[in-house]
């Protein structure tokens, strides 16, 4: 596990107030995310390829649920690449999608 994600650098982050980011894909840790201070910042770069993947909408579903959990926290959709950054933040926002709205293969080029 690196330095950064140990229960001592968790601690030390929460004692000092500063939040680190639960980032997708995730790099560095596994298990749960633990936030470390409110408000928690959720990035989501598109997976599998990163900036470019747009996530489906039963993600957005899960991501959505995390956030209600966590009142204070937010959120950037840097999946903008290939522009699937919009049409996932209308799903995350629980929004339906307008019928000319880019498809996942089209958001994947």
């Amino acid at each position: 596990m690196p330095a950064g994600f140990t229960p001592a650098a968790t601690g030390l982050l929460r004692q000092a107030g500063v939040t680190r980011v639960l980032a997708d894909p995730v790099v560095g840790y596994t298990g749960p995310f633990e936030p470390t201070a409110a408000p928690a910042y959720v990035r989501l770069h598109g997976n599998p390829r990163i900036y470019y993947s747009r996530y489906t909408p039963e993600r957005m579903d899960e991501v959505r649920a995390w956030l209600a959990r966590h009142p204070a926290s937010w959120c950037i959709l840097d999946n903008t690449a290939s522009g699937a950054a919009t049409a996932n933040a209308l799903e995350l926002l629980g929004l339906e999608l307008p019928d000319h709205a880019a498809s996942p293969e089209r958001s994947e080029r």
